[in-house]
C-alpha cells in the first residue's frame, strides 16, 4: 500500500496545507484558494469560511 499525501487541489492546482485534527487524530489538506479541505485520500470533506 503507497501513501500520497494530497498536496496540490485538484481544482485550482495550487498547493494544500496540512491541518491536523486533534480530536479525531488526523490530518486533513485546506486549499487557501478554493477554501475546501480533503481527506488523506484525497475526498473532499467540506468546504470552509475564508477567514
Amino acid at each position: 500500500m503507497q501513501l500520497t499525501m494530497p498536496l496540490f487541489c485538484k481544482q485550482c492546482n495550487n498547493r494544500r496545507f496540512p491541518k491536523w485534527m486533534k480530536e479525531e487524530n488526523k490530518t486533513n489538506w485546506f486549499c487557501e484558494t478554493c477554501g475546501n479541505s480533503v481527506d488523506s485520500e484525497d475526498n473532499i470533506i467540506g468546504d470552509v469560511e475564508k477567514i
